[in-house]
């Protein structure tokens, strides 16, 4: 398992673990623990880079909001513009698994991926002016995690799939139970047009998971 934690903290993150890719339920099991602890090393680099940067707070909270995504590679975005793209194409009646396949992206998706990212850096940055460090380890690791809310529908052949079928509950579900009617809901919406997730429906689940969770963090936060 512990192998699986590595191999998925190198992939989530830009961190460079080394670690051998292995295919078996506990590494399996493993790397879906890895987005958990990915979130937690994420969190721990914005609020360290907070601290270390000899900047007024203001604009070193708008730079360290703006760094974040570089931290994972903008991973997750690809997946927003593809699954953006997809949702669309169907709704032309287009067939959306080769639509998310091309290497070419739509207007639409990109806009949304943009649209997500200033919405981030606005609430990210705010967070970190206001020292809300805590609410970040708690929203960047609990949207990675909240994926596995998503086990029980129909998964596509590949990487994703695989994830799913290795899964064992584990105590991120009893975490999960607040934030499970708000997935449920997007996610149910999203698979009346792509009636198969594949990871770049994972991808985008966890952007939008994370923008939510921000909000709800710094609104609760004003209260």
């Amino acid at each position: 398992m512990l192998q699986g934690i590595l191999f998925g903290i190198s992939y989530f993150t830009i961190l460079p673990i080394k670690a051998d890719f292995k295919d078996n339920q506990k590494f399996f099991q493993g790397l879906i623990y890895s987005l958990f602890f990915s979130g937690i090393i994420l969190a721990f680099i914005l609020v360290l880079l907070f601290y270390l940067l000899p900047f007024e707070d203001i604009f070193k909270s708008i730079l360290i909001a703006i760094i974040y995504p570089f931290l994972y590679g903008f991973l997750h975005f690809e997946a927003i513009i593809d699954t953006v793209d997809g949702l669309f194409g169907s709704l032309s009646n287009k067939d959306y698994k080769k639509i998310m396949k091309e290497p070419f992206v739509g207007a639409i998706g990109v806009m949304q991926a943009v649209g997500i990212y200033l919405i981030k850096i606005t609430l990210i940055s705010y967070i970190l002016y206001k020292n809300l460090f805590v609410l970040l380890f708690i929203v960047l690791s609990i949207s990675r995690i909240s994926i596995i809310l998503s086990f029980d529908y129909n998964f596509s052949k590949g990487f994703a799939s695989s994830l799913a079928k290795n899964y064992k509950k584990s105590i991120f579900d009893y975490l999960l139970i607040f934030f499970k009617p708000f997935y449920k809901f997007i996610l149910n919406k999203i698979t009346k047009f792509i009636t198969e997730i594949n990871g770049d429906v994972l991808g985008f689940m966890i952007e939008v998971s994370e923008i939510f969770l921000l909000f709800l963090g710094v609104s609760l936060a004003r209260i």
